[in-house]
């Protein structure tokens, strides 16, 4: 059985391995409260295949923390809408975790998702929730996604600088950033490595994440493929980010070969 412990401050806390996760979410995570739920992630852990639509239902605020001496990784198992967030106070919270094998959103997926995109892996289609209410459905502190497919990252990207294009009419093409999707902020960086964007901070109608990566390499889970036919992205020429200069220093010449 899970190790339970009680707070000062009322947070209940588990601590969890691969064998007791989905039975401490099937029990703890499905009373109606307003009580956190905080569960310690000890090691690498399913959460996915086996699993049918809205097997685990949350009713309260729960957070999953991984270590922070080793990589912890929840495989996700290209299964879509297990999780649901749907109740009032009911909240998933990704700390310090490695997300993988997330996969499209899919008909289910598509009732709450508007103005969201099922095409997009990063939204975490594995909880379903109304993604256009008030508050954040998708929350990610310090934890890394592993995007579907390397177009994905492609078009994050290029739909990201665009939005920070100092140029009016690149910026124009991602106007409903703010009309549809409400974005507050979206601060991200190139990396680690040429197949990784850093989000520092992106605040908008559902997401609140911060210090998070996004990345087309897994760390840890068997990648798997995309199960059914894919859902394409709208095609871009996701090359390099758009910045803007406005200084000698800001201009870099590369060297013509």
């Amino acid at each position: 059985a899970a190790a339970a412990a009680a707070r000062s401050d009322g947070c209940a806390v588990r601590v969890v391995s691969n064998s007791t996760l989905i039975p401490t979410l099937l029990v703890d995570a499905s009373v109606p409260t307003q009580q956190p739920l905080l569960v310690f992630v000890a090691a690498n852990v399913s959460l996915g295949r086996g699993l049918g639509v809205g097997a685990i239902q949350v009713q309260r605020p729960v957070t999953l923390v991984g270590l922070f001496s080793l990589p912890t990784s929840v495989d996700l198992g290209m299964v879509v809408n297990q999780l649901n967030v749907t109740a009032p106070h009911s909240l998933v919270v990704w700390q310090s975790l490695y997300l993988e094998n997330a996969a499209p959103g899919d008909a289910v997926s598509a009732v709450l998702a508007a103005p969201f995109s099922v095409a997009v892996t990063f939204n975490i289609w594995a909880m379903y929730c109304n993604r256009s209410a008030p508050g954040a459905c998708l929350t990610l502190y310090n934890t890394t996604v592993v995007l579907a497919t390397v177009e994905e990252l492609g078009y994050v990207s290029y739909m990201w600088s665009s939005y920070n294009s100092p140029l009016p009419s690149v910026k124009a093409t991602t106007d409903f950033y703010d009309t549809e999707l409400k974005t507050m902020v979206l601060q991200f960086v190139p990396g680690p490595g040429a197949d990784s964007l850093t989000i520092i901070d992106l605040q908008n109608l559902a997401w609140d994440i911060r210090f998070s990566v996004a990345t087309t390499q897994p760390v840890i889970a068997t990648k798997l493929p995309l199960l059914g036919p894919a859902i394409n992205l709208p095609a871009t020429r996701a090359g390099p980010l758009l910045q803007s200069v406005d200084s000698c220093s800001t201009l870099q010449v590369g060297d013509a070969r």
